[in-house]
């Protein structure tokens, strides 16, 4: 499973304020049907003046993650994930 995050960095008065944010998500098949939104969304967290930035980030979750999310839907563990962009 991929998902697809709009992350921003808000202005920070001093270093370490504010973490980063996650903003907008699509997973892989509603980003396969519409990529337009995810960039619409980018692209206005990149014109609002509370962020100094913002990107998308790909994330992918492996089986064991996929099955995991699966397991705490239906009432157990936690999720790990990696960064693959």
């Amino acid at each position: 499973m991929k998902l697809y995050i709009v992350f921003a960095q808000r202005k920070c008065r001093y270093e370490g304020e504010y973490a980063p944010e996650a903003l907008h998500i699509a997973d892989e098949y509603s980003h396969d049907e519409n990529p337009a939104w995810i960039e619409k969304k980018l692209a206005e967290a990149e014109a609002d003046d509370e962020f100094v930035s913002a990107a998308i980030i790909r994330i992918e979750l492996g089986d064991t993650a996929f099955e995991t999310i699966q397991d705490r839907l239906t009432g157990m563990t936690t999720v790990t994930a990696a960064v693959v962009d």
